[in-house]
């Protein structure tokens, strides 16, 4: 578990990275990347339910992430020592 965690950070980080790339995605502020990576990947339908459950799922992960950090936030500056 401690390999696959980092190795499939990586993997996410190069593939978003090469579609972006692929697909001339530059950010904006009424559409993020992933959605426009999603409506070009799922050819172009902006309502088409590949599309919509990616623009579904990405905002439960920005919604759930606050929620999973910030618990856990006291423990790593402890353990790192680092002052505020």
């Amino acid at each position: 578990m401690a390999i696959i965690s980092p190795a499939l950070a990586v993997s996410m980080f190069l593939g978003i990275t090469l579609l972006a790339q692929a697909y001339h995605v530059t950010p904006s502020d009424t559409e993020t990347v992933v959605s426009q990576l999603a409506r070009g990947v799922f050819s172009g339908h902006r309502n088409f339910p590949p599309t919509f459950s990616i623009r579904r799922s990405e905002s439960w992960i920005n919604f759930f992430i606050p929620f999973a950090s910030l618990p856990s936030i006291p423990f790593f500056l402890a353990r790192s020592r680092i002052s505020l």
